[in-house]
């Protein structure tokens, strides 16, 4: 931050009393206890500043280190150019407090703007002005010291001390020990009194500086500091305790703002033991902070989590961490009835939107409880699928090539017990009658127990294979020169993948779904025969938690990271 002041320091009263009015003179006026600041604030962020700032003021017994003899907050008007003016003890009805400036020795004033980047700029040396001249006559009394004016102790006050100690108890000679004959004790600086016996006055914890309060410190660090050592968590330092016992019987503490609405309140209430937080300011917030991390509840945005570190529990690398041993981990529920409506919306630049994962249960699961009209999954785009993808039926849904815009054109997956894959083509013969078909290199390697079907084209004859697959070819024979040949060719894959994960065509179902549909209404069953859990179509040994290796959740990422990239198209 870059601050330049603009104007000298203005101390407009240091002392108690005012000076007496000459006679015939007209009645004195109270000196105000008030310093004048004027400057320029220029933001460490570079942006304008705001019209009305936050700042810190403080007064110091020293040019640099020393804790504040003084300091108070408050909201100063700032113009486009920067500059402002403020005036030190204008928030407080007896303006500064005499005893800042009581030793005669130097005194330094700083501030510090509450913005993001500011810190407090170096400390000016406060000057005299005209009031302060006064200060020189301002520890006297008509040029005499406070002690003159002492009172000594009365005749009255012996005779109660004297009737005291001969009332011939030992409780009433022990308290006469106690008591000195004169009724004024020694004092301790900024302490407050208290009293120490049933008479005498003397000095307590409690400690005052600049309008700070310490308890069992005397550096208080804010309004009020309470210091103390405890180690077995019996003693807290503040306690507030409600005795009523109704539903609005809270203890807590409330906030006001600078224009005196209340603007905050949380306590704890007696009977449903809810520790409330309520924001009650127009436009206010709650923000849960962890250095960069925030939980921000907010009237107008809604709720917000940020920041690099978790802000519940996890890494550092988690925005949101929630455990829980209960069946439901998170509940997110949304009553909208707008069909654009999301109870998750989660969105990622360049990662998973959703990224979600089990041992030996099911990472992901939808379901449309009115299939008519819902959708249990909605991918709009490419879907990878690494596994084998189980379906009750299968199709392509295309807008129709001859009415696109009123039709939809849908075709049924071909389905094989087997991982069957087809090929098909045309080939022309030669002067022989013959046709050599060339496959992809890596035919052989892919397929294997391969079919043969071949339709001539153009005239009647019968062709036939001369030559079986070798060698990533076949030969056709038995044809007309010149003419035609449409032929098709299966094979069964035998990969490294498909020899691992081959599917088993009939089994029976786990004990738990037996009696159970997958699809109770194409039979005629009620819903209630519907399978009890998503879980139970996972029978087959390859599904135990035994055979799962689920390795570190960050290696499954990386893993996940890596095969989900598109191929580069050719």
């Amino acid at each position: 931050m870059r601050l330049v002041a603009l104007t000298s320091f203005v101390i407009v009263a240091l002392i108690g009393f005012p000076p007496a009015p000459a006679l015939g003179s007209q009645p004195s006026i109270s000196v105000p206890r008030v310093v004048k600041f004027s400057g320029v604030f220029q933001p460490a962020d570079g942006q304008p500043p705001a019209s009305m700032e936050v700042v810190t003021l403080s007064i110091y017994a020293d040019q640099e280190g020393g804790v504040p003899l003084w300091q108070e907050i408050q909201t100063v008007a700032v113009d486009t150019t920067g500059r402002f003016t403020v005036v030190l003890g204008a928030s407080h009805p007896d303006g500064l407090p005499l005893e800042v400036f009581a030793s005669g020795e130097a005194r330094w004033m700083s501030l510090a703007f509450a913005r993001p980047g500011e810190v407090e700029r170096p400390r000016v040396q406060l000057t005299s002005v005209p009031y302060a001249l006064k200060a020189e006559d301002a520890e006297t009394l008509g040029g005499r010291p406070a002690s003159d004016f002492l009172l000594a102790p009365t005749q009255s006050d012996k005779a109660r001390h004297a009737t005291s100690a001969s009332a011939g108890d030992s409780s009433a000679a022990t308290a006469q020990s106690a008591v000195t004959a004169n009724l004024i004790q020694p004092g301790a600086t900024n302490f407050m009194a208290k009293y120490v016996n049933s008479t005498d006055v003397g000095k307590s914890a409690v400690f005052e500086i600049g309008g700070k309060v310490g308890i069992g410190t005397t550096t208080p660090l804010d309004g009020l500091h309470v210091r103390f050592t405890n180690t077995n968590g019996a003693f807290a330092g503040l306690a507030v305790q409600n005795m009523g016992n109704t539903a609005l019987s809270f203890s807590g503490m409330l906030f006001y703002d600078q224009f005196g609405a209340l603007a905050q309140f949380q306590g704890f209430n007696n009977v449903t033991h809810e520790y409330r937080i309520n924001n009650v300011a127009s436009n206010g917030s709650i923000n849960f902070m962890l250095g960069a991390s925030r939980l921000k509840m907010d009237k107008t945005s809604g709720t917000t989590i940020s920041g690099p570190a978790s802000v519940v529990a996890g890494a550092a690398s988690t925005g949101l961490s929630v455990s829980s041993s209960g069946f439901t981990g998170t509940l997110v529920q949304t009553t909208s009835a707008d069909p654009s409506s999301a109870a998750v919306d989660a969105g990622d630049a360049a990662g998973f939107g959703v990224f979600a994962s089990t041992a030996t249960g099911t990472a992901l699961f939808g379901t449309a409880s009115t299939p008519a009209v819902g959708w249990a999954g909605f991918f709009d785009g490419d879907v990878n699928v690494t596994g084998t993808l189980f379906k009750g039926a299968g199709a392509f849904r295309i807008d129709h090539p001859l009415d696109p815009e009123n039709k939809y054109l849908s075709h049924s997956f071909v389905e094989s017990p087997d991982m069957k894959n087809i090929y098909d083509g045309v080939a022309v013969l030669d002067a022989a009658g013959e046709a050599i078909v060339t496959l992809p290199d890596w035919f052989e390697a892919l397929n294997q127990d391969f079919r043969y079907q071949l339709t001539p084209m153009g005239a009647a004859f019968v062709p036939y294979v001369a030559e079986e697959i070798a060698g990533n070819q076949f030969k056709i024979g038995g044809g007309i020169p010149g003419r035609k040949v449409s032929w098709q060719v299966t094979g069964i894959r035998h990969d490294a993948y498909a020899n691992a994960h081959r599917i088993q065509v009939e089994e029976l179902k786990p004990s738990a779904a037996m009696g159970t549909y997958l699809h109770p209404d194409a039979f005629g069953q009620p819903v209630e025969k519907d399978r009890p859990a998503v879980d139970d179509f996972k029978a087959t040994a390859k599904d135990s938690p035994a055979a799962i290796a689920a390795g570190p959740r960050e290696e499954l990422r990386a893993r996940l990271r890596a095969i989900s990239q598109k191929p580069e198209k050719q």
